[in-house]
């Protein structure tokens, strides 16, 4: 049912009309999840089970994100963008916030493991054997590498694994639609090179 929600107001976002009113309400609600997340709500112990009215599993918030990226809509894929970049801007803050420090996302710290768990969900959408999945998974993954508010340690951290999902997207790709995704993948593996390395790594 969550999942049917998200995908409504990310349709609503994407709608000429409701946009100036929806879109804000998409990242803010967004956002919401990604908070109730950080604060261990998803964690196994504080689950429900799903027959209760009051499930709710705010991690549900990526699948909705991947999907809305996925998707050849230009209006839904603007508003998923724009949702992203609004919960990834949020991390900084969350994790200031959760050690009463300056901004930034620091190892352990909940944003961290937030970003962690988006990664490996993300991963696992550009291994889908569906098509609107890996892409999805790869614009989505695009969005997290070039994100200012996403620290160079971590990227260096998960840098094998990004890079191989990324590649996974390109080494199959449909010849009719392959070309724009393709550029896509290069475009994110370069920007990864330039956050991790520097940018005479993308020259090179």
């Amino acid at each position: 049912l969550v999942v049917v929600v998200l995908r409504a107001m990310m349709d609503a976002a994407a709608d000429p009309d409701l946009a100036p009113s929806a879109k804000p309400l998409a990242a803010s609600s967004f956002r919401h999840l990604a908070l109730l997340w950080m604060s261990g709500a998803d964690a196994p112990c504080h689950r429900r089970p799903r027959r209760d009215e009051r499930f709710l599993r705010p991690s549900v918030f990526m699948r909705a994100l991947a999907e809305g990226l996925g998707t050849d809509h230009a209006a839904r894929h603007a508003a998923a963008t724009d949702v992203l970049i609004a919960v990834l801007d949020l991390l900084p803050h969350a994790a200031a916030a959760e050690a009463d420090e300056a901004l930034g996302v620091r190892p352990g710290a909940r944003a961290a493991q937030l970003l962690d768990a988006l990664a490996d969900y993300l991963a696992r959408c550009c291994l889908s054997q569906a098509w609107r999945d890996r892409v999805g998974g790869c614009r989505a993954l695009a969005l997290v590498v070039s994100s200012r508010a996403v620290p160079r340690w971590w990227l260096t951290d998960r840098q094998v694994t990004i890079a191989d999902a990324l590649l996974h997207v390109s080494a199959d790709a449909p010849q009719e639609v392959g070309v724009p995704v393709l550029r896509e993948v290069g475009g994110a593996l370069e920007e990864l090179l330039v956050r991790v390395y520097g940018e005479e790594a993308a020259v090179a």
